[in-house]
């Protein structure tokens, strides 16, 4: 392939870079909270504490627990990455920087796969196609500003790649375990619900197999295999974030506009926002003449990649799923519309079919169709441009660095609903949930907390106390996860502030008499089984690895 071909590819993706940094940190319906949340981890991350889960500077000083639940990786990159190199940038420009990071390496994850099935010139088609499809680009980006769900565009390839490889017997179960744990460390919705179509691709290919059935389940055993030992690797992440769901107010997304069933599509339906609706709708419909061009000149396991993923997506956003999506842990996505991801991916590989056939026939008009569907998704572009332009900066919407109300802990949760006479918090209360937590803090701060807060990492606090201190009160939400003890190691008592929800200290016999004490988050049994399994799993990769090697050193003599 021409080396003029690839240096204007990556002039276009190195354009595209530009273009997002200049424009800034769309006002997207999740900047606030993706602009908080970056600027607050990278504060966090250190060489001591490389992936933090406890933010302190969250929720003006309070604390939160956000990346015990939220998928660390994009934010982890942002900070232990961009903005160390970054330098002098604002933190809107570190997060636009991360992002356009994950824009890139979805292009180079895609380009690895259909080069596959394809060569360079096709796939490098496809993979530019598939950077720019308006659902990837413009909705996940600009209106929605998903990161997680943007980041995760990274990884859906690799897993498609890991399968192929694993299908046609040429390895790649490393490729696919390392796929799913990167999209499971982007975001869970995601991860959940590549679960469900890759092994419906997989089943595909199952049935499709030649051999008998032994042959066939032993090829599906090892795409769940695979699958499985990715799962383990991110293990350290999603393990805690399951098992202690209960310490933090996720009822807050307990709202009808996240009952995933009310977004289907059918004759007479209505969904919660019905303009978003039919943009979603609209980025499914520019998808469908190409998938419908590329089957003309497709077969075998190319049309499954290309049929399988859009058919099922189309089935499971109309009404006739309603029962799956009410009924199975699918459900907990909140919005089907999620999985125009994997429509995205499909259509990446019937462009990169397209690309393939004007290639070798020289078709004019094959190659300009290809051409138009690259080019399609700027004119949705120019249009989310000029949506974009009047927007604010990030860090003019909440100046207190507010995280998501569902990661609060139930005790300060409680304490706002009666602050603000509700009988439930909602997610649509977030700007309210602000102004009365801010109004919160400043009452805690005008009692004092009888204490000089010395030193504050992610996980500790070393506090000296005033000697005639009886309850230490320290701008600590999750009290009941938190140890206190006096810098002879004893334990000291704690408990909730009844007024603000967070950490009291309690004194021991005699007061604190002027000692430091040490007040930190211990790891819990989840993190540390979730680790092991990652280690676990890390260990069983790298046996195989080696096993693989030895047996290809045999082969051939």
């Amino acid at each position: 392939m021409s080396s003029k071909v690839y240096l204007a590819a990556i002039f276009l993706l190195g354009v595209t870079v530009l273009v997002m940094t200049g424009l800034g940190l769309p006002p997207g319906h999740s900047t606030a909270f993706n602009f908080a949340w970056s600027s607050q981890y990278s504060q966090a991350v250190s060489w001591a504490d490389p992936m933090p889960r406890y933010v302190p500077g969250l929720w003006a000083g309070f604390g939160g627990h956000d990346f015990f639940f939220y998928a660390p990786l994009p934010f982890w990159v942002i900070g232990a990455l961009v903005a160390p190199l970054c330098g002098t940038c604002s933190a809107e420009t570190e997060l636009v920087f991360g992002a356009a990071l994950f824009l890139a390496a979805s292009a180079l994850s895609m380009f690895a796969f259909l080069r596959s099935s394809f060569g360079a010139p096709p796939a490098l088609v496809g993979a530019l196609v598939y950077v720019f499809l308006p659902y990837h680009f413009l909705l996940d980006w600009f209106e929605r500003q998903a990161i997680g769900e943007f980041a995760a565009f990274a990884f859906l390839p690799l897993i498609a790649l890991g399968v192929e490889r694993v299908r046609q017997g040429t390895g790649g179960g490393a490729i696919l375990a390392l796929g799913v744990a990167g999209t499971a460390l982007s975001h869970l919705p995601t991860a959940l619900l590549a679960g469900h179509v890759f092994a419906v691709v997989c089943l595909v290919f199952t049935f499709a197999a030649p051999g008998g059935w032994a042959d066939r389940l032993w090829v599906f055993a090892r795409f769940a295999w695979f699958a499985a030992l990715g799962l383990l690797l991110s293990a350290f992440y999603w393990l805690p974030a399951v098992m202690l769901l209960d310490s933090v107010s996720s009822s807050v997304l307990f709202d009808p506009y996240f009952e995933a069933w009310r977004w289907l599509y059918g004759v007479g339906t209505t969904q919660p926002n019905p303009g978003f609706a039919v943009r979603v709708l609209l980025c499914f419909v520019v998808a469908v003449p190409i998938v419908l061009a590329s089957l003309t000149y497709t077969r075998g396991a190319t049309m499954i990649w290309i049929v399988v993923p859009v058919a099922f997506v189309a089935l499971m956003n109309m009404t006739v799923s309603e029962p799956i999506w009410r009924n199975w842990i699918i459900g907990r996505v909140q919005f089907p519309w999620r999985m125009m991801s994997f429509v995205d991916l499909a259509t990446a590989v019937a462009v990169a079919v397209l690309a393939a056939r004007a290639m070798e026939q020289g078709a004019k008009r094959l190659a300009a169709l290809a051409l138009a569907v690259a080019v399609l998704p700027y004119g949705y572009l120019a249009g989310t441009i000029i949506y974009s332009l009047p927007g604010v900066s990030a860090a003019q919407v909440y100046t207190d660095w507010v995280g998501g109300a569902e990661y609060l802990s139930p005790e300060t949760s409680e304490v706002l609903r009666a602050r603000m006479g509700r009988e439930e918090l909602t997610h649509f209360d977030q700007t309210a949930i602000a102004t009365a937590f801010a109004e919160m803090v400043t009452e805690f701060n005008a009692r004092g907390v009888g204490a000089e807060i010395l030193d504050r990492t992610p996980r500790s606090l070393t506090v000296q106390p005033a000697p005639d201190t009886e309850v230490l009160s320290l701008p600590v939400q999750y009290w009941f996860l938190w140890q206190a003890e006096t810098g002879s190691g004893a334990a000291l008592q704690t408990r909730a502030n009844a007024d603000f929800g967070t950490l009291d200290v309690l004194a021991p016999t005699g007061g604190f008499d002027g000692g430091e004490i040490t007040v930190f988050l211990p790891y819990h049994r989840s993190e540390v089984w979730g680790a092991g399994l990652s280690v676990f799993a890390l260990v069983l990769l790298f046996a195989g690895h080696l096993r693989s090697a030895a047996a290809r050193r045999l082969r051939n003599g």
